[in-house]
């Protein structure tokens, strides 16, 4: 009796036995891998752009005076004219606004939310 075939058979089977298992395992990590690479992909939600200048102002709620504390005359040197939130009167209007603020104001007026406008504004 010989037993050399027997082995190489049953060597032959557990070679390819390991080979398959070792695709097989490769390709469904591969496959796992992008599948979770798409749904990140999916999940990502697009950059919008962030607001500036008016646009971030028209975004604002606007405040009663009364919540603001609105005055109709000049805190210190602080007056509404000077305020990034402060909206010049329309070509044609003598009526101020305020971004923050509802209702007309006066350029010379002031409240809580004061802040200074930058030379460049």
């Amino acid at each position: 009796m010989s037993f050399a075939p027997t082995r190489l058979r049953r060597r032959h089977f557990l070679t390819r036995a390991a080979i398959t298992a070792t695709i097989t395992a490769t390709a469904t990590a591969t496959a796992a891998v992008s599948g979770i690479a798409a749904i990140a992909r999916a999940a990502t939600p697009t950059p919008t752009p962030t607001p500036t200048g008016a646009k971030l102002k028209s975004l604002v709620p606007t405040l009663s005076k009364a919540a603001v504390g609105y005055i109709d005359i000049p805190h210190g040197g602080e007056v509404c004219g000077a305020c990034i939130w402060f909206k010049p009167p329309s070509p044609g209007s003598t009526t101020s606004h305020c971004h923050l603020v509802a209702g007309p104001i006066s350029a010379a007026g002031w409240c809580q939310a004061w802040m200074q406008r930058s030379a460049a504004a």
